[in-house]
């Protein structure tokens, strides 16, 4: 019987792909709200400093922002890190992974170089996002609840594939390339015991590994075919089971479409308490100044864990980045505010007094509204009459039931540049991603934003 590695591999490195119109349609949106991800990163000056860290390794590929030309592993780190640091890049909700960001990061670091068309990227990008995220629906919440993130973990071979596909690399060096990569996947969730951003490396260091994975299996370094499934493969050493992926339907049936996009740059966790009370202050039902009470509830501990407790660090979170991962936080910041852009997730808002009497009033309990909404929340707001509303947000926009347009993806670009007329030559050249017959046009437009 054929391993996970070399069926993975016999599908990714077959010579044509047939992926159906909205799949395409699908990578290639995702494509440019990762990208604008990135710029909105660079533009906001929330970065590490990865300038200087690729500054120590010189090379030839693009990073997003820097007129400096990085070496290839170091760029796919930088971008990867650029891609996730305002958390506002997609997610995949059944495997709880940010698909895109490490794929996106690793293929964009390589694409010139390999003298890829936009198809190909497509076709790269696909492959990546359909591993990365049926590997993750394998163990779904259990990576989380061990501490590990299945962005960084699920990623690193995610993008393996894809950059062995874009490399037009053989079934045999890409199945020995998933077993490097496996090697190499990690990342884990301790920050969210302090509010620190060590998450924002995690796409970037998926990235990274990809980039080294295929590049020692291209010269001859072979890794375990079994690493995925086999005794002391990944699954078993990161969940405590073997685990097997559904891959019967591989080619078939497409998980690229059921990848959320987000419109707030907050953990997705977040997404559904905050579409019950934008629904709540757009049609009047209440206002800032009413609430003395907000019971959410949400459908999973996950969840809680992730954006509602600890409840002294969440009401009262001591960065932006831990205000992005604090649902009472931000409830109180969008009542206030009536809109969560960057200018209402700027600094100097965090100890705004009137978000922060609202945050305190913010109860939680799990109250599940079934596997399709795990994104989901109902808020009950008690006003200072002590009379009651309450709203349900099943699908928060943006998720495959109720979907982000080409438009929205589109502005949520341009409102990464303080000019949009700056954005248009680079968004007009991403939104062609697959008739692009090359990325040196491109590569350069994102080192000179």
């Amino acid at each position: 019987m054929p391993t996970v590695a070399e069926r993975i591999a016999a599908w990714a490195a077959q010579p044509s792909l047939e992926l159906p119109v909205d799949v395409r349609e699908r990578a290639r949106l995702h494509f440019v709200d990762t990208l604008g991800c990135a710029i909105a990163a660079r533009h906001s000056g929330a970065v590490p400093d990865l300038d200087g860290i690729i500054a120590d390794a010189p090379g030839e590929a693009s990073v997003v922002g820097s007129p400096r030309g990085a070496e290839t592993s170091a760029a796919a780190l930088a971008n990867g890190v650029l891609m996730h640091t305002l958390d506002a890049d997609d997610t995949h909700q059944r495997s709880y992974a940010h698909v895109s960001a490490p794929l996106v990061a690793a293929l964009l670091s390589s694409a010139e170089a390999a003298g890829a068309t936009g198809a190909e990227f497509v076709d790269a990008l696909v492959v990546g996002l359909e591993v990365s995220a049926r590997l993750g629906i394998a163990t779904g919440a259990e990576l989380h609840a061990r501490g590990f993130h299945p962005t960084s973990v699920y990623g690193t071979v995610g993008a393996t594939v894809a950059l062995a596909r874009l490399h037009r690399i053989d079934a045999a060096t890409t199945a020995s390339a998933i077993g490097v990569s496996a090697s190499q996947a990690a990342g884990i969730m301790a920050y969210l015991e302090d509010g620190t951003n060590t998450k924002v490396m995690h796409p970037g260091w998926a990235a990274h590994a990809a980039v080294w994975a295929v590049r020692l299996a291209r010269h001859g370094v072979h890794g375990p075919v079994s690493a995925i499934e086999g005794p002391r493969g990944l699954y078993e050493t990161h969940v405590g089971q073997t685990r097997v992926p559904c891959l019967d339907d591989l080619g078939q049936r497409w998980e690229t479409t059921e990848i959320a996009l987000k419109p707030y740059a907050v953990c997705h966790s977040a997404h559904g308490g905050l579409g019950a009370l934008a629904e709540l202050l757009a049609d009047g039902t209440v206002t800032a100044e009413d609430i003395v009470d907000i019971e959410c509830a949400v459908p999973t501990s996950t969840v809680i864990g992730m954006v509602l407790e600890p409840s002294g660090r969440k009401t009262r979170p001591q960065s932006v980045y831990e205000a992005r991962f604090s649902l009472p936080w931000l409830l109180g910041a969008l009542a206030v505010h009536g809109r969560l852009t960057a200018d209402e997730l700027a600094e100097r808002h965090l100890t705004d007094p009137r978000v922060l009497a609202i945050a305190d009033t913010v109860r939680h309990r799990v109250a599940p509204l079934g596997d399709a909404h795990e994104l989901g929340a109902t808020l009950t707001v008690t006003r200072r009459d002590g009379s009651t509303a309450t709203a349900t947000c099943l699908d928060p926009l943006g998720t495959p039931a109720n979907p982000m347009t080409e438009a929205a993806v589109f502005a949520k670009f341009r409102s990464a540049f303080a000019d949009a007329d700056d954005a248009a030559p680079v968004l007009d050249l991403a939104a062609k991603l697959p008739g692009l017959s090359g990325f040196g046009e491109l590569a350069r437009r994102i080192r000179n934003l």
